[in-house]
């Protein structure tokens, strides 16, 4: 064998595992799809969290579940990204509601913002209708 074949060779063998390699460290990119879904599913319960105090304000109640209503935002109800359902809503004791998704992956969100809080376990974001 050449010493040009096998240095060729050699160099192929180490591109490929290089390769491996990354994707191994990095999931590939089905991970990465994952990862954006999960990173819009949070969007989502934001969202929704913020139509449900909308609800609350127009309407002066607490709602049994999210609708779509004039001069709210967003002006859809936000689904699931990975199977278009919406998200499941309930109403917790006092004045608290909880919307919840399932993720993917275990890149949760790390934070907690205003009157609202997120359930690492469950998935889900725990919000208040008034501050």
């Amino acid at each position: 064998m050449r010493p040009e074949t096998l240095a060729q060779g050699l160099l192929v063998l180490l591109v490929g595992g290089a390769v491996v390699a990354g994707l191994i460290v990095t999931g590939g990119p089905g991970q990465g799809r994952a990862e954006k879904r999960d990173g819009q599913r949070w969007r989502d319960l934001r969202d929704s969290a913020a139509l449900a105090r909308c609800l609350y304000e127009e309407t002066g109640a607490a709602p049994e579940a999210l609708r779509a209503m004039p001069g709210c935002t967003p002006t859809e109800i936000p689904t699931d990204p990975g199977t278009g359902q919406p998200y499941a809503f309930a109403l917790e004791e006092g004045d608290q509601f909880r919307i919840c998704a399932t993720f993917e992956t275990d890149a949760r969100p790390m934070i907690s913002t205003g009157p609202d809080r997120f359930d690492h376990e469950a998935g889900c974001l725990v919000g208040r209708f008034a501050p």
